[in-house]
């Protein structure tokens, strides 16, 4: 089977972090942490509960014009970095006219919502309404519009425009779905909401673009059989040109230890610019704990080497490096500057767009490490939902096994929890 993405690297790799990652590695293989079990089995476990949420989403999608997904952090970037696959939230996806349209409310905003449910063709509209605590107020405020946005239209039967994904046991979300007696996907309640894009979460995205779900969890399964088979001294382990979760956690750990404190995603396509949203929030939530610094930037090539490329070469040096690279040659789009005179861009008669962005992130990786800066470049077989899958697994297995390394756990987020709470405390004081 073909590797998701091969990876070069001009990281150092100390053989000493190299023998801690191994060790981390092997601990987290048979770790009886319920978390880290549910997401090392999400490619087996996943695949098995995929009936249930085709049928389910079939019927959601009859005569659906609008698919709204209505959650926050870990239960949207996933789900929207998949659905990127198919061109949302790019340029050309207005001009597709798909249909469904989708949309993601991620964000609680009084301007947004209010235009968007004043121009929502409410009889046609849909949504997938995700908290895995069922208890997310942003999405309970998005859910509660959207209820409204449907009677004001004169909708009764409201039951066939929802589908709920929540944990197990009593919590408002459920409340509301047995209430509206709309079908409930059932949330791992030991997966932590940040790792649970191979589960419901990013799988519902897929088909509602008409994708499969097969191609995502074999990527992801292919990354974990290679830190298996490596950890197990297969001699086919890794693969010529394949990262190893082993050499990349000594790596970037290695960085941090080497002064270089922020992580720098660099993507070189449109389709992965969620992508890097959601290993942002992966790397800065699990990570970003016990005053360690987990800083990470998203950044979209080659539109970022007009904005932040300046400070990368020319500022501090405190950035490492990663960049996400399509396929070479797999997207015809070629140029053609004969008809407008010979001295009119000749350097880019007769390429394909995509020679001249590889062009650019060439340039942008040399430059990089030639000022010293630790660079990766990872190559994605093709932009589909294989590929991303093994970047999805593999970017968790990095998280938690850096964590393991700093002594860090990578599944709770004690201090964006006490922000929650004196949020509800606020609003209590409010009602008085």
């Amino acid at each position: 089977m073909r590797a998701p993405f091969t990876c070069h690297s001009q990281l150092p790799l100390p053989p000493a972090l190299l023998r801690q990652a191994r060790s981390a590695a092997a601990r987290l293989l048979q770790s009886t942490d319920p978390r880290a079990r549910a997401i090392l089995s999400l490619p087996q476990h996943a695949t098995a509960g995929t009936d249930r949420l085709v049928a389910n989403m079939t019927a959601l999608l009859d005569g659906a014009k609008d698919m709204v997904f209505l959650g926050t952090g870990g239960s949207s970037l996933g789900a929207q970095a998949l659905a990127q696959l198919a061109g949302w939230g790019t340029p050309a996806y207005a001009l597709a006219k798909p249909t469904p349209r989708l949309h993601f409310l991620d964000n609680l905003d009084a301007v947004t919502c209010r235009d968007f449910f004043d121009n929502l063709e409410a009889k046609t509209a849909r949504f997938v309404v995700i908290s895995k605590s069922g208890a997310t107020l942003e999405t309970l405020a998005h859910c509660l519009l959207a209820l409204a946005c449907l009677q004001r239209h004169g909708i009764d039967d409201l039951r066939r425009h929802f589908l709920f994904v929540t944990e197990p046991g009593a919590n408002p979300l459920r409340a509301l779905a047995q209430r509206l007696d709309a079908p409930i996907l059932e949330h791992d309640p030991n997966l932590p909401g940040r790792f649970s894009v191979l589960g419901a979460t990013g799988q519902l995205a897929l088909l509602a673009t008409g994708q499969e779900t097969a191609p995502l969890l074999a990527g992801a399964g292919f990354v974990l059989d290679c830190l298996q088979a490596e950890l197990g001294g297969h001699e086919n382990a890794p693969l010529e040109g394949f990262f190893s979760p082993l050499s990349a956690v000594a790596a970037a750990v290695g960085a941090n230890h080497a002064g270089y404190e922020n992580a720098v995603l660099l993507a070189y396509s449109d389709h992965l610019r969620a992508f890097g949203e959601w290993q942002r929030q992966l790397w800065m939530e699990s990570l970003g704990k016990q005053g360690h610094n987990a800083s990470l930037v998203c950044a979209l090539g080659p539109a970022d080497q007009h904005s932040q490329l300046q400070a990368w070469l020319d500022g501090r040096q405190a950035n490492w490096f990663t960049l996400l690279c399509p396929p070479p040659n797999a997207y015809a789009c070629r140029m053609d500057a004969q008809p407008w005179g010979e001295t009119f861009t000749p350097l880019l008669h007769g390429l394909d767009v995509h020679e001249l962005t590889a062009a650019q992130s060439h340039a942008t990786e040399q430059a990089l490490a030639a000022r010293g800066a630790p660079v990766r470049r990872f190559e994605l077989c093709a932009l589909d939902g294989y590929a991303l899958g093994g970047l999805f697994m593999h970017f968790m297995l990095e998280t938690m096994l850096a964590a393991a390394m700093l002594g860090i756990d990578p599944f709770g987020q004690p201090a964006v929890e006490q922000v929650k709470q004196a949020t509800k405390a606020d609003l209590q004081a409010r009602r008085k």
